[in-house]
């Protein structure tokens, strides 16, 4: 008989405690538990290749991506106050078929503040990171978008949308090993909101980066097994009867 390492129990028993948790808010929100306000908007990707070398196309080569970026608020507290700030970004595979999801909140940027989560006001003037490192074949590597200098913009769906429809929101896409430097490898621009049925600036798109990994990385296993069981609780607890 087989039993689980200590490492994969606490593990399980973390993912398991927080899918608990995402459950029951999603239920008592019928909704998103966090990240609940936001805008769904155009987003394309113009990678040129990191100075640093991954041993993956995505991070080390030239190319393009389009797809949708959502711009949110974690906590979704009133407007004005600061809350913990959201970039998700999806981009088709190059199949077709498949799908590539990465979200990005709000952080420091130096080493140690990269590590925790720091709420924001201005959507365009915030620095986001995977906050957790993702797993390349050349070693472990943060990912982050920083912004290019431009007019404040309040975290407002409503406002986001207006600003973006006048410029798109320009941000580098960076790469970092835990404790290295930020390299340039690409850059991103968030464009107007996309063509839905009526006036919704926020339709219904569930992200989830370890489903939809990005090409050639994937996050270590103990990371993947906590966060794959708290987006699984949470799409558990939007998909719920209304109590």
């Amino acid at each position: 008989m087989t039993f689980p390492s200590p490492a994969r129990m606490v593990t399980g028993a973390v993912g398991a405690a927080l899918a608990a948790g995402f459950d029951t808010v999603a239920r008592a929100r019928h909704g998103k538990p966090l990240h609940p306000d936001g805008v769904l908007l155009r987003a394309r990707i113009e990678r040129t290749g990191a100075p640093t070398r991954y041993g993956t196309p995505w991070l080390d080569d030239r190319g393009t991506d389009t797809g949708v970026a959502r711009l949110s608020r974690a906590v979704g507290l009133p407007d004005g106050w600061p809350d913990i700030l959201g970039l998700a970004l999806r981009f088709p595979g190059a199949d077709g078929v498949a799908e590539h999801d990465l979200l990005l909140a709000t952080t420091g940027r130096a080493v140690g503040p990269r590590f925790l989560l720091a709420p924001r006001r201005d959507i365009a003037g915030a620095t986001y990171t995977s906050l957790l490192p993702y797993r390349a074949p050349g070693g472990l590597v943060l990912l982050g978008a920083l912004p290019v200098t431009g007019t404040p913009v309040p975290a407002d769906p409503a406002e986001v949308a207006a600003a973006v429809g006048a410029a798109p929101l320009r941000f580098d896409l960076v790469a970092a090993r835990p404790h290295g430097p930020w390299e340039r490898f690409g850059g991103l621009a968030v464009g107007g909101p996309l063509p839905t049925d009526g006036a919704a600036l926020d339709p219904p798109v569930s992200f989830d980066p370890v489903l939809h990994p990005l090409p050639g990385l994937a996050f270590p296993p103990a990371i993947a097994r906590i966060r794959g069981a708290a987006y699984a609780g949470a799409r558990r607890g939007r998909h719920a009867p209304a109590a």
